[in-house]
């Protein structure tokens, strides 16, 4: 064995670093409104008690409950919105969370965290503690990764394995007895706390998800392909058991006969005789189920895929779900006329707000009695004037905000991605095969229009009844200025598939893709450029207020913002993972973004996440911050803070949207005044947040202070 710290600090990054981040008390720029709870898959969830449970999983979140799921408490713990794994107790007040790369620890049930344990090459995968000293962490390394704490974290260290499969999960019954799990049915077992394991014979060889012990003779492991193992001997032989062919994500056992599978699509089976038979349990919830935990025979919780979360009070004989959603169907478009009213389409159906945003009501577009088509667009001019348009050639229209609407003849059966309406009378629509069609008359009438393409278009927008520009896949640009009579045709992006385009005005336009293809116009088209970015993921939507004030919004919950009229763009946290499909801001402050399996979130705040507001009693007394001087500055300030003993302190600087521009220091800092000195030269003129934070010996402290940069 080797200590991690030492092994690792030449080659890479592993930091055992202390400083308090905002728990439950944190608020953010951007709130759920579908599904709710909120939407994010969770991963683990650990029951506090029978009305309490905490619930981690995607893009840093961590719920809690004390009113067992009636309401919740949710918040985004890490800057970084990492992917939570695990969590897990070590004692009354000590919780642990896992991520790939970072496993952080709170002393006061999540009030606050301590990021411990960082790696870049490392991979975590479960933890597990017995006490508040001796914990364990499995994943993947060069080989099977084993890392071992007896000091609550502070220090952990590696314990050599000779395997190649990675640890999915591990279970300890004692600070002795443990027990790990992975890939191609590997299964070792410990009897001295972790310093050795042994290989165990296992009769299949599918990638084990979960593994649990109830005492050191009977234990149960799952995973791939319906893989159920049983063991009555400690795991000197395991039995393989039939249930189904489903993934198994977890299994849990009160006792020797009674347990608890869970898995895709929502199914949860229960044992009463210790395995031997296993009974499908009646779940409202059709998502795969990551979790199932239980608090005592009667009381439990289920949690998973997009935010599934349920709860029973009889053993599971029947789920209740708390998610509640409009749609599982992506939100693929946005369209407000005013600040208040506003529309989104998903599925076949439309679904309208008046409060924007804050409430959506659904409603049917389709009334005939054949086949309906899936909606892929929807425009509004005014509180009541709108169309929509889906597959086959789709148009539908409403002249009194959607309590009624009808059906348009477009004159095609091509699929139809995008409409745009310059005015309540001049109207496109592109799609399938090159299809762009256009109406003079509010949609009574519609007529083809020569693209010169027969590839799909993907988006249109027209800033006035003459000038407008339809982008396409195989990086298809097409513009006209004459109302779509004649289009001019380019290709850029080196052939990415482009899918949204958005004007200001006439000049001035935005276009987003596939490979992160972003590009920029200000003669309305007739040039493009293409800034560098550095976006990674495909981005699906662009929205410009003004002609300095964009977002965009992407894959896996990108979202970018600009304020210099798209010429640079600042990553912001939406909160969540699921994929974006639209982004739009009826105000400076409020804002919505849209996208998969029925995402919808909404900002009043412009997107600012809050990184500011700790709790309240975060030990005054232990850290001071004087205000810096001067203020405002243009190049070079300094800050006075004061430490009532010595600790490990961290400074951060954040931009006006929250987000992390520079990290002066990690440090241990003695007693007594202290000064640091900032450079700003080099950040623009602006509003900026600096914020020290103190952890030592169980004490979090954090303050900021507001600096101007002024030029």
């Amino acid at each position: 064995m080797k200590s991690l710290y030492s092994k690792f600090r030449n080659v890479i990054f592993i930091v055992l670093i202390a400083f308090a981040l905002p728990g439950f008390a944190q608020s953010y720029g951007w709130e759920w409104r579908n599904p709710l709870p909120q939407g994010n898959t969770l991963n683990d969830l650990l029951i506090l008690n029978q009305n309490s449970a905490i619930a981690v999983g995607q893009a840093g979140t961590v719920m809690r409950t004390t009113d067992r799921g009636s309401s919740w408490q949710i918040r985004t713990v890490d800057a970084d919105t990492r992917d939570w794994l695990k969590i897990c107790f070590s004692d009354a007040n000590t919780l642990w969370i896992l991520s790939n790369h970072l496993v952080m620890k709170s002393l006061d049930m999540g009030e606050t965290w301590v990021p411990v344990l960082y790696t870049t090459v490392k991979s975590f995968n479960s933890i597990c503690f017995v006490d508040s000293d001796k914990g364990w962490i499995v994943g993947k390394g060069n080989n099977s990764l084993i890392l071992c704490t007896t000091d609550g974290g502070e220090n952990w260290t590696e314990v050599y394995t000779s395997s190649n499969s990675t640890l999915y999960a591990v279970c300890f019954i004692d600070a002795q007895q443990g027990w790990a799990a992975g890939s191609g049915g590997y299964i070792i077992q410990t009897v001295d706390g972790g310093l050795t394991w042994t290989q165990q014979t296992c009769p299949l060889s599918s990638l084990l998800n979960d593994v649990t012990f109830i005492s050191s003779t009977h234990g149960w492991a799952c995973g791939y392909n319906g893989s159920l193992l049983q063991t009555q001997n400690g795991g000197n032989t395991w039995e393989s058991r039939t249930v189904s062919t489903d993934t198994y994500n977890c299994v849990t056992f009160l006792d020797q006969n009674t347990g608890w599978l869970a898995g895709v699509i929502g199914h949860i089976y229960k044992t009463t005789n210790g395995g031997s038979d296993w009974v499908l349990q009646t779940n409202e919830s059709y998502e795969t189920a990551n979790v199932v935990a239980f608090s005592d025979q009667a009381n439990g919780w289920t949690a998973g895929v997009n935010g599934a979360i349920g709860i029973t009070s009889d053993g599971g004989a029947h789920w209740i779900s708390l998610k509640e959603s409009l749609t599982d169907y992506t939100f693929n478009t946005v369209s407000f006329p005013d600040q208040n009213n506003g529309w989104t389409v998903a599925g076949i159906y439309a679904y309208h707000t008046s409060n924007g945003g804050e409430n959506w009501v659904q409603q049917t577009t389709q009334t005939n009695s054949g086949p309906k088509q899936i909606l892929n667009s929807v425009v509004f001019n005014n509180a009541n004037l709108g169309w929509a348009c889906g597959g086959n050639g789709l148009i539908v229209n409403t002249i009194n905000g959607g309590s009624l609407w009808s059906p348009q003849t477009s004159g095609t059966t091509s699929l139809l991605s995008d409409i745009c309406f310059a005015d309540e009378t001049n109207g496109w629509a592109c799609g399938e095969n090159g299809t762009i069609i256009h109406t003079t008359d509010a949609g009574t009438n519609w007529s083809a229009q020569p693209s010169g393409v027969t590839s799909t278009l993907n988006s249109v927008f027209f800033a006035d009844a003459m000038h407008g520009c339809v982008v396409g896949i195989e990086g298809k640009v097409l513009v006209t200025e004459n109302g779509g009579i004649s289009w001019s045709q380019q290709t850029v992006a080196d052939g990415a598939e482009l899918r949204c385009v958005h004007f200001s005005d006439m000049n001035h336009g935005w276009i987003v893709g596939t490979m992160g293809a972003y590009l920029r116009t200000t003669d309305g088209g007739i040039s493009w450029t293409e800034p560098v970015t550095g976006f990674a993921n495909a981005m699906n939507s662009v929205f410009f207020s003004d002609l300095q004030n964009g977002w965009i919004a992407g894959q896996f919950g990108s979202l970018y913002k600009s304020q210099d009229g798209g010429l640079t763009w600042t990553m912001v946290s939406s909160r969540t993972s699921q994929h974006l499909k639209a982004v739009c801001f009826v105000s400076p402050e409020t804002g919505l973004i849209m996208g998969g399996n029925g995402t919808l979130l909404k900002t009043s705040t412009g997107g600012v996440v809050s990184v500011f507001d700790y709790p309240a009693n975060t030990n005054e007394d232990h850290l001071k911050v004087e205000q810096n001087f001067p203020n405002p500055f243009s190049d070079f300030t300094g800050i006075f803070y004061e430490l009532s003993s010595a600790a490990r302190v961290n400074c951060k600087i954040y931009n006006s949207l929250g987000v992390l521009v520079a990290e002066p220091f990690t440090e241990f800092r003695n007693d007594g005044k202290h000064r640091l000195d900032f450079d700003g030269s080099n950040f623009p003129q602006g509003l900026y947040f600096c914020t020290f934070t103190l952890y030592s010996s169980g004490k979090f402290c954090s303050r900021t202070i507001k600096m101007s940069i002024l030029r």
